[in-house]
């Protein structure tokens, strides 16, 4: 069976059996928009557009309804800080899946410049610069938070050789 990255397409493949739709709504990169309402409107556009193509599609029947979430992110000061960038893998180590999630996939949306927390502290100092590219270069959607958590943890423990486990 084919693999979805995201509910929706996934949804539409099981539910509706419509494999041009989950297609199309599996290659929507939630990275390629800069606001929640631009994603939004991007998945209408495909929903709309293949009902136009399709003579079965605006009369079809889920096998069951999908439910559009609405959620609201809570942040709670810990009272943990960092001070070094050596201790980044220490700190992954200890946090929270949520924490992870705040502040690797959340932030790229929140932030004007659609970067994570990590890359947004070591930009600055010039000499983590490839440390920064390796972060860019990891896909927070298509893994689970404790595989996100997992590879943060040893790329931060590769590139300071801290040996940190989690």
């Amino acid at each position: 069976p084919p693999e979805f990255h995201n509910d929706f397409a996934a949804w539409a493949h099981h539910d509706i059996h419509d494999e041009t739709l989950a297609e199309r709504l599996n290659i929507i990169d939630p990275q390629d928009f800069n606001t929640l309402e631009d994603l939004r409107q991007e998945l209408i556009d495909n929903i709309e557009e293949r009902m136009d193509e399709s003579e079965f599609l605006p009369w079809a029947k889920a096998k069951a309804p999908f439910y559009f979430v609405r959620s609201q992110i809570v942040v709670l000061d810990t009272g943990r800080r960092i001070y070094h960038p050596e201790e980044l893998a220490q700190a992954v180590a200890s946090m929270s899946l949520g924490s992870i999630f705040y502040h690797f996939i959340d932030a790229r949306r929140r932030t004007a410049d659609g970067v994570d927390d990590f890359r947004a502290w070591l930009q600055p100092m010039e000499k983590y610069q490839d440390l920064v590219e390796s972060l860019a270069n990891i896909d927070p959607y298509f893994t689970t938070l404790s595989e996100l958590k997992e590879e943060l943890v040893i790329l931060f423990s590769k590139y300071f050789k801290t040996g940190v486990n989690l």
